[in-house]
C-alpha cells in the first residue's frame, strides 16, 4: 500500500512538475508587422500557436508609423517591415540586432476594385482608359513602401500627372483597401496578398518591372533579443511551412 501511495505520489509530481516547466518556458512576443501582411502573419501566428506553448500579440500600422514607434521606445520584440530600409535604419541606431536582419517576402501591386460597373479588370485595362476618372486609393508613400510602389508604378505609365488631385492618401495599403472595397475609392492600388478569397476579376496584377522590388525585411529589436517565443518564432518563419503559407499568399 505505502509504495503503492509512493508512486501515485511520484507520479502526480512529475505531472506539476512538467506543467510548471511548460508554464515557465512559454513566454509572450509583442511583433509589429505591416499592415500588408495582416492576413498572412495571421495564420502564420496560429499555426505557430499550435505547435508551442508561446503566445505572439501583434501590432499592425504602415511601415513607417511602426518605425517611429520603435524609435520611441514601444515595447515591441520584433519588426515585420514592408521593406528593407526601416529594418535596416533600426540597426543602424541600435535598436536591433545586427545579424538578425532577413527578407521573409517579396510584394506585388494588384489594382483592386469593388464597383460592379468597372469589373472585371482585364489586361486592356492597362491602357488605363477607364481610370481616366474617379479616384485611387494607395497607402501613404511617406508611411507605407507599398505607397512608394503604386507612385512609381503610376509615373512609369506615364499617369501621375492624370491622377493629380485624385489620388486618396490611406494610412497603409489595408486602409487603402477599405477605400475601394466600401466604395469610397473607384480604385485602389494595394498589395496582391489581400486579394485572397476574391474573384479575379475584381483585381489585376501590375507588371513587376512597373516598380523596384518590394523587398521586406524581418528584424530582431533589442526587446526581444532574450525572449524565447521572439526567438522561436523567427525561426519558425524561416522554415519551410511558413514559406508556403507566405507564397500561398501571393508573396514571392
Amino acid at each position: 500500500m505505502l509504495r503503492a501511495m509512493t508512486a501515485i505520489f511520484t507520479i502526480f509530481s512529475a505531472m506539476l512538475w512538467l506543467c510548471h516547466s511548460v508554464y515557465v518556458l512559454a513566454e509572450t512576443s509583442l511583433i509589429a508587422t505591416a499592415a500588408n501582411f495582416l492576413p498572412t502573419m495571421q495564420q502564420l501566428v496560429d499555426d505557430f500557436e499550435a505547435q508551442t506553448p508561446h503566445k505572439i500579440n501583434l501590432s499592425v500600422a504602415s511601415s513607417g508609423k511602426l518605425y517611429g514607434q520603435i524609435t520611441n521606445g514601444a515595447p515591441f520584440d520584433a519588426f515585420f517591415s514592408a521593406d528593407q530600409n526601416m529594418p535596416k535604419r533600426l540597426i543602424a541606431e541600435n535598436l536591433a540586432m545586427r545579424a538578425s536582419r532577413f527578407t521573409y517576402a517579396s510584394g506585388r501591386l494588384v489594382i483592386y476594385t469593388n464597383l460592379a460597373e468597372l469589373m472585371p479588370l482585364s489586361p486592356d485595362i492597362l491602357s488605363f482608359t477607364k481610370l481616366k476618372v474617379g479616384q485611387i486609393a494607395i497607402a501613404n508613400p511617406q508611411l507605407a513602401p507599398y505607397g512608394i510602389a503604386a507612385i512609381e508604378a503610376l509615373k512609369n505609365l506615364n499617369l501621375a500627372a492624370d491622377f493629380e488631385g485624385r489620388l486618396i492618401y490611406a494610412e497603409n495599403v489595408a486602409q487603402a483597401y477599405q477605400f475601394a472595397a466600401t466604395g469610397n475609392a473607384h480604385y485602389a492600388i494595394v498589395s496582391l496578398s489581400q486579394m485572397a478569397g476574391l474573384e479575379p476579376q475584381n483585381y489585376l496584377p501590375l507588371l513587376a518591372e512597373l516598380h523596384k522590388p518590394i523587398l521586406q525585411d524581418a528584424v530582431l529589436l533589442n526587446h526581444g533579443k532574450n525572449n524565447a517565443a521572439t526567438l522561436e518564432f523567427l525561426a519558425y518563419i524561416k522554415g519551410q511551412k511558413a514559406k508556403d503559407i507566405i507564397t500561398g499568399f501571393g508573396y514571392k
